[in-house]
């Protein structure tokens, strides 16, 4: 029984997801994740600029967690951080994305760019 639930949890580990696996399948179609210098004909606004926005409004992990699971399975205008970005692109549509992927992409993102400080002025 012990090693039946040892190999059930190593092939489970296997098919998870990293949260850049997740940008990569999720969010590459539009978004860039950095700003490139000729950003003239963007889908939408790389995520370089998103996260600066989100880095004003969320320093804590957890909040920022929340916000972007609830932002990617039911955008608003009114929940949006980056305003500006809404009104050069519009509003993301609602993205097919489950509850286990939303919070391993919030956590990469938060990662990548608010907790190293990586983020363009």
């Amino acid at each position: 029984m012990k090693k039946l639930l040892i190999i059930l949890l190593v092939i489970g580990y296997s098919f998870a997801q990293t949260g850049s696996q997740i940008f990569e399948a999720k969010c590459a179609q539009c978004h860039l994740l950095e700003t490139p210098p000729d950003n003239l004909n963007l889908e939408a606004p790389p995520m370089d600029v998103v996260m600066r926005q989100a880095s004003y409004v969320y320093r804590n992990e957890q909040s920022f967690i929340q916000y972007l699971k609830d932002f990617l399975q039911n955008p608003s205008t009114e929940k949006s951080i980056c305003l500006p970005c809404v009104k050069r692109w519009g509003l993301m549509p609602p993205v097919n994305i489950t509850s286990y992927e939303a919070e391993e992409l919030s956590v990469w993102l938060f990662r990548r760019f608010i907790s190293t400080g990586r983020i363009n002025p």
